[in-house]
């Protein structure tokens, strides 16, 4: 997915679904957010579940930030190193956001000594062995969202062009029942008459 962004500069926002049950793990959405704030130009991951109810949205640094502190390892610190092994070892035909990737999924994690669970003979686990499953409501409770929308019954009228720009944000939702129907950049939307479809 992440060679897919790249390959797209145009691309402001991501749409992350969390699904019913807990589905993402912490650690791999730490190394998404990671990944969009160090490679990509988009502006805003935004959540939704599974019923594709609008949930919130936050920056890709904040998300990062937010997930980077695990109880038991620096996900920013561990991902900082992974960063400098694959910009010191360079392979033809692989991206560097790649290459971060592969290594992510076999990265040996520090972990506290006295731990046994999943762990090797050097004090330390894979990811598997430091991650948490988030669910819905883990995501709202360790991000900060922004979950501001407007609600609009479509998309092309002057009505909704009207509470987008009374919004005063740089991007608004725009939701039908909860449902997120897109993410608009307002500053672009201002030029605009009406939303097109």
């Amino acid at each position: 997915m992440i060679e897919r962004i790249l390959a797209n500069e145009k691309i402001e926002f991501l749409e992350i679904n969390l699904r019913k049950d807990p589905y993402w793990w912490d650690t791999r959405l730490f190394l998404q957010a990671a990944l969009i704030e160090d490679y990509t130009r988009i502006q805003r991951i935004v959540f939704v579940d599974d019923d594709h109810r609008y949930l919130g949205m936050a920056a890709p640094g904040q998300v990062r930030r937010s997930l980077a502190q695990l109880e038991v390892v620096d996900l920013e610190q561990e991902y900082q190193q992974i960063v400098g092994d694959v910009r010191t070892e360079p392979q033809p035909g692989i991206s560097e956001a790649g290459r971060i990737v592969e290594k992510w999924f076999i990265h040996a994690f520090p972990t506290d000594e006295h731990e046994k669970h999943e762990k090797n003979e050097k004090g330390e686990k894979n990811e598997k062995g430091v991650r948490t499953e988030l669910s819905a409501g883990l995501v709202e409770e360790r991000i900060t969202l922004e979950n501001g929308s407007v609600e609009c019954d479509t998309l092309d009228s002057a009505l909704v062009h009207e509470h987008v720009l009374e919004k005063g944000t740089r991007f608004v939702p725009l939701t039908r029942k909860g449902r997120l129907l897109q993410v608009v950049n307002a500053d672009a939307f201002a030029t605009t008459q009406i939303l097109g479809p």
